[in-house]
């Protein structure tokens, strides 16, 4: 069995369960982030990953965002900006 990745790309099970195993058997809540042109990241395939938890879990899409959360220059966003929202959203989170 495999997963279609949007690219075309295809991961078998086997792979996927290899590389993601020990977040199945957690049970503390887990927080993502994942940016909307994150190279590194399939958000179609991070969404089916995370639909297998059993863990609580959030996911916050940073929109435009490249894997370092980097946006590009004709948004005009202060990286600094970007991590403050990233930082406030973990303190939020932990606080819960």
């Amino acid at each position: 069995m495999t997963v279609n990745e949007a690219d075309g790309g295809v991961i078998s099970w086997q792979l996927f369960d290899a590389l993601f195993e020990h977040h199945f058997d957690c049970l503390r809540k887990m927080r993502f982030f994942a940016g909307t042109r994150d190279q590194f990241c399939n958000l179609e395939l991070l969404r089916k990953v995370l639909s297998h938890l059993t863990a609580p879990w959030d996911l916050e899409i940073i929109d435009g965002g490249d894997h370092s959360f980097n946006m590009p220059k004709s948004i005009g966003t202060d990286p600094q900006a970007i991590y403050g929202r990233i930082l406030n959203k973990i303190l939020a989170w932990l606080g819960e």
